[in-house]
């Protein structure tokens, strides 16, 4: 064999390994590529306790689109009675609700692990419903301790409430598994109206068990109010 046959050799040689050498590196990348591609931008959420919230009970779905370290989640709720209608008092409960929410990841969003995240809220609530409220004249000095002496009439109220919160949360993630709880504070910008007020009257209290909490949220007209968000949500990423 001459040494142009076995310098030929050689250079194929050199030229197979080296092409071997190329495909090994494109699969490893390739591979490496697929495994980090994990990031599932889009998720899909139910609120369980938003079935048995005591002033806005319903069905939430929400819908929330990852960005790098930021997300914008929007959500919608029906409001209504979904476990008893006329539970705490309060009867024929209907509304709508609506949340946009931006979030901030305090990590790089991984697959498998919790993912802590600060966010800024705001939402808006309106409810219909009826409930039995005592009343008494405009001027008329009463005794709270003897509401149940005076005069009561189911009225027919609208609630509307703007939310303005900030969150802490975490997000909880495996595979397309999505687990999320959050709470905060902010601040409730409710007006409330009694559809069938009696004129030159006014509302003391409700006439069921929670009365600590509904003139808290039932008082007649616009009030301010600290509020205390808490959330929990389970869904699906993809």
């Amino acid at each position: 064999m001459t040494d142009k046959d076995n310098n030929k050799k050689s250079l194929m040689r050199k030229v197979f390994f080296l092409i071997i050498n190329c495909l090994c590196v494109s699969i490893c990348s390739f591979s490496q590529q697929t495994e980090n591609k994990v990031n599932y931008n889009n998720q899909i959420k139910f609120s369980p306790v938003r079935m048995i919230n005591l002033f806005n009970p319903g069905f939430e779905l929400s819908y929330q689109r990852n960005y790098g370290k930021f997300a914008t989640q929007i959500s919608g709720a029906y409001l209504f009675g979904i476990l008893n209608d006329d539970g705490f008092g309060r009867e024929h409960i209907r509304g709508y609700r609506f949340v946009l929410e931006e979030k901030y990841f305090l990590q790089k969003i991984t697959k498998g692990k919790t993912q802590f995240f600060l966010s800024s809220e705001l939402a808006h609530n309106n409810t219909s419903y009826y409930t039995t409220k005592a009343y008494v004249g405009e001027n008329e000095e009463y005794d709270i301790a003897e509401i149940e002496n005076y005069e009561s009439q189911k009225f027919n109220i609208n609630r509307q409430t703007i939310l303005l919160n900030v969150k802490f949360g975490l997000e909880l993630r495996y595979k397309h598994f999505i687990l999320e709880a959050s709470a905060g504070l902010g601040l409730a910008f409710n007006n409330v109206q009694y559809l069938n007020k009696i004129p030159n009257t006014k509302i003391i209290a409700a006439n069921h068990f929670e009365d600590l909490l509904s003139p808290i949220f039932e008082t007649d007209g616009k009030t301010t109010m600290p509020n205390f968000p808490i959330s929990f949500k389970i869904g699906y990423a993809f």
